[in-house]
């Protein structure tokens, strides 16, 4: 008997020691390692490379740029992966090949491992509030980008740049993680694995003297007496003019020191301070009524600063003026000639050349373009502008760079059942190539098209080809398409990866792989069960 009670033990400590394994080597399996130099996704590179190409060209029509985008076309057109699609428009576009000689060698100092040039090489990429005036000259030639910008931070902040540090973790929490990229959304464990790293990072500059990083951390650990201490070295760095105090929390930032810097020339200051005139303040025990008359005036001046700005090509100030006075958040604040000495009769003139500069502004362009957007639509409600069909428009926009509009084109071309063939394969080509370049929501599209024969013959494999694509990149109803694709009787058919694409559908994308599931399952869930069991059979036994 006590043998077999032995034997039972071993076999039972075995087994024990097999799962243990087993967890261990799946968990070793699915370890997380991001690329951090090269972290931007093929739709992100491809729509920069348009706005560099836009940028260099802007007659659209000129060979030069029909070349260019024919080379672009091809390249989408390869039956290749997206990475070797990266490293093929990396090598047809450089993006250095756009930049004049000083950012050039600006890049070649960060290449060498120089931090100061690490960071400020990010903040053209970036934030323009932490770049000098010679570095916010280099900026308008920079096609921003949250990840190359993460990608420089990272490598400044990993030799202790204590700013670039704080900066490396803001950006990681406004979504520029390379596991972020080129994806609907990270998986429950990318995001766990962001938000210690996020962490991390905003504690090692918070112990290295950043303020901003003490006062995040303070907030994030509830500790008012780290955040009080914080508050106070912020206040005196925005009233000394600091541009990146000013604009890091209005909260923080007295009615005072906006009226100081509101007469040193900061639009964001006259914004704000025109805000407090306009509705009163209290101030160090005293109380300050509003003053509509003076609020209207300081309005004014940062209007008309803002468009001295925007026709030297810096669009910014106008984006943080509208913002301020919520003119362009769904037509609920203001309009945006409602301002002292601005006639009915001079309104059309002024909106025209508003329009005409953003067209030409060169800083952040897809900021100035999506600003030339929304208030294409205001003006156009107002009656300040003549009113412009909606697929030339589509057809203006998309030739401008914005892929989005190039969707609501296709949209426009293959939705219309009155849409002549011609019509119909110019949305098909259209698509095609944005699918081929990575965009999710094409390659969604494009699936659908091929299994329901719109606008292509009926084609169930090539279908599924573009899904699957989708589906990888956790587009939610790819997967259930894919599923329902997949378990038809026609081939491909595969009830295992139908199966597959179910399980990932209904955790809605959270998971990478069946095996990620299981394994987020066991050490999650299943001790609760285990426990719930047990507590269920002691209960009885009692």
């Amino acid at each position: 008997m006590k043998k077999i009670r032995k034997i039972i033990l071993i076999i039972l400590f075995a087994v024990l020691t097999l799962c243990a394994a087993g967890i261990v080597a799946l968990a070793w399996s699915l370890r997380i390692d991001p690329d951090y130099d090269s972290p931007e996704s093929l739709d992100d590179l491809a729509i920069r490379t348009v706005f560099y190409l836009v940028m260099a060209h802007p007659d659209q029509d000129s060979p030069e740029f029909q070349a260019a985008m024919r080379e672009l076309d091809e390249i989408a057109l390869l039956d290749v992966s997206d990475a070797e699609k990266c490293d093929l428009i990396r090598a047809r576009f450089p993006e250095e090949s756009f930049w004049p000689d000083d950012l050039k060698a600006l890049l070649r100092d960060a290449e060498s491992g120089d931090m100061e040039a690490q960071y400020r090489l990010a903040g053209c990429y970036s934030d323009p509030v932490i770049l000098s005036e010679a570095d916010r000259a280099k900026r308008p030639y920079v096609v921003v980008s949250g990840f190359l910008a993460a990608k420089w931070f990272r490598k400044a902040a990993m030799q202790g740049h204590a700013n670039a540090q704080y900066l490396l973790a803001k950006t990681y929490k406004d979504g520029y993680h390379p596991l972020e990229a080129g994806k609907v959304w990270a998986s429950r464990r990318e995001k766990e694995f962001i938000k210690a790293e996020r962490l991390r990072w905003l504690r090692k500059s918070a112990a290295n003297g950043n303020m901003y990083a003490q006062w995040d951390l303070a907030g994030e650990e509830n500790d008012p007496d780290a955040m009080h201490a914080a508050e106070r070295r912020i206040q005196e760095a925005a009233e000394q003019g600091d541009e990146w105090a000013l604009s890091f929390n209005a909260s923080i930032t007295t009615p005072e020191i906006y009226r100081k810097n509101a007469e040193r020339g900061s639009v964001l200051a006259m914004c704000e301070w025109s805000s407090f005139l306009k509705s009163g303040y209290h101030t160090d025990g005293k109380e300050f009524p509003k003053d509509e008359a003076a609020a209207k005036e300081w309005k004014r001046k940062a209007f008309d600063l803002a468009l001295k700005h925007l026709e030297e090509g810096n669009a910014l100030d106008l984006l943080t003026y509208l913002s301020n006075f919520n003119i362009i958040a769904d037509f609920e604040g203001d309009t945006i000639f409602d301002l002292p000495g601005i006639d009915e009769a001079d309104k059309p003139a002024l909106a025209k050349r508003i329009m005409d500069d953003l067209r030409n502004a060169k800083h952040d362009r897809f900021v100035t373009l999506a600003l030339y957007m929304t208030l294409y639509s205001t003006f156009e409600k107002e009656g300040l502008i003549e009113t412009q069909d909606e697929e030339e428009y589509l057809r203006e926009m998309a030739s401008l760079g914005l892929w989005n509009h190039e969707m609501s084109l296709v949209d426009h071309l293959l939705d219309d059942d009155e849409r002549t063939d011609e019509e119909k394969a110019e949305g098909i080509r259209r698509l095609r190539r944005f699918a081929g370049l990575g965009f999710i929501e094409a390659r969604y599209t494009l699936g659908e098209c091929y299994l329901d024969g719109a606008g292509v013959p009926q084609d169930k494999a090539e279908g599924v080809k573009w899904l699957l694509l989708a589906a990888r990149q956790r587009h939610p109803l790819a997967m259930w398409d894919l599923y329902e694709a997949l378990r038809d009787p026609a081939p491909p058919h595969s009830k295992i990866e139908a199966e597959k694409w179910r399980l990932l559908a209904i955790q809605d994308g959270e998971f990478d792989s069946v095996p990620e599931y299981w394994y987020w399952w066991t050490v999650n869930e299943l001790p609760r069960y285990i426990w719930d069991a047990i507590g269920k059979l002691l209960a009885k036994i009692w």
